[in-house]
């Protein structure tokens, strides 16, 4: 019987067997991910590519079990290299017997649901997102920003949501919480550099270096923006 391989599981032990082997215990020095350094702890390379191409379609991302190299492709922003690079070593860990192949650009909204998509690839896509946005980092740096555990979109006050909006530039527009969706609210709160009186040095998304939407789709996931 196989043994289930828990994604999210092992992309935690794996952070933890990493930041065992660094002289500096501050967790936040993991902080945005070093995967080039955590792929090299694995025993795999990492190269970087101008492009990558596949039956006439550009690709993001090609593992070669044989040769333990993963290439990533430069023309894609630096968050989706990092997602996609994630990925592939998320089937690294998690698949040993997976077949060299290429992947397309990946920018952590694949949806760990998706229907369309095989198991293993949900399961890699798990894995990335625990990789790049560990649960507990994203709470802390939650917390410090907005000084809030979680945030639910039916409680929210109009001048709440009104300073949330004026961090994307919409002063002008005076939105209460009904005309906003949780996935509007994810991605301002994934975006903000500022909130109120304070200004963040880096949003969330940034922090992790993370597409925006990764962000987002994390901040539902772990229940920290609930409808």
């Amino acid at each position: 019987m196989a043994i289930p391989l828990h994604p999210e599981a092992r992309a935690h032990a794996l952070l933890r067997e990493f930041r065992a082997t660094l002289d500096d215990p501050d967790p936040w020095r993991l902080i945005p991910v070093p995967l080039d350094g955590i792929a090299a702890h694995l025993g795999w390379d990492v190269a970087y590519v101008r492009n990558l191409w596949a039956g006439g379609d550009e690709m993001a991302g090609e593992i070669a079990p044989g040769a333990r190299i993963v290439t990533v492709s430069r023309k894609w922003p630096v968050e989706v290299q990092r997602f996609t690079l994630a990925h592939e070593l998320g089937h690294a860990v998690l698949h040993p017997g997976v077949v060299a192949h290429r992947d397309p650009p990946m920018y952590g909204d694949e949806g760990r649901q998706c229907r369309t998509l095989s198991p293993q690839e949900k399961e890699a896509n798990r894995f990335a997102a625990e990789l790049l946005m560990p649960r507990r980092a994203v709470r802390q740096y939650f917390l410090e920003l907005f000084g809030v555990r979680s945030l639910v979109l039916s409680e929210l006050t109009e001048d709440f949501v009104w300073h949330l909006e004026s961090s994307r530039g919409r002063r002008s527009s005076r939105l209460g919480p009904t005309d906003m969706t949780v996935r509007d609210l994810s991605e301002v709160l994934a975006h903000a550099k500022h909130f109120q009186d304070r200004h963040f040095g880096w949003s969330l998304a940034e922090r992790f270096q993370v597409s925006v939407l990764a962000a987002a789709i994390r901040l539902e996931e772990l229940g920290i923006v609930v409808a």
